[in-house]
């Protein structure tokens, strides 16, 4: 502690000044390494700033991505909803292509049922070609 300092009609001898002036240096000292502590804990906290802010980039950057990858993939949605067929459409198609098949099988039929009537005619026309040549044959010398 300082000693009581004294008053201005009091002199002060040189090692009273020394004494003094040694307590002073003494406290600035103490002082002086309190400001050098203070100084390293605001060095460490400036330390774990640089870290979390390294921290938050990174997370600034990873946002920045997944924002990028999700308007992406918005568009992707909005192509597949105007060029995915709907139950709807998918219903429409299988509606008509079943009617082109039960159309199909009607023509199957009517083509079997024609060419089985064609087998049965071809006989009878050859027979007719015959007869009619023959008969032709006859009438020919008439004429």
């Amino acid at each position: 502690m300082p000693k009581k300092s004294k008053t201005n009609n009091q002199s002060v001898t040189s090692k009273e000044f020394n004494e003094t002036k040694k307590e002073f240096i003494e406290r600035f000292d103490k002082i002086d390494k309190r400001f050098e502590q203070v100084d390293k804990r605001f060095e460490q906290v400036d330390k774990r700033f640089e870290q979390v802010d390294k921290r938050f980039d990174e997370v600034k950057d990873i946002m920045s991505n997944m924002a990028i990858k999700i308007i992406d993939n918005i568009e992707d949605l909005k192509t597949l909803k105007e060029t995915v067929a709907t139950k709807d459409d998918i219903r429409q198609i299988m509606t008509a292509i079943d009617s082109f098949g039960s159309q199909t099988k009607d023509h199957e039929r009517t083509a079997e049922i024609n060419t089985h009537r064609i087998k049965e005619l071809e006989p009878k026309v050859e027979n007719h070609e015959k007869r009619i040549g023959k008969l032709e044959s006859h009438n020919l010398p008439s004429q």
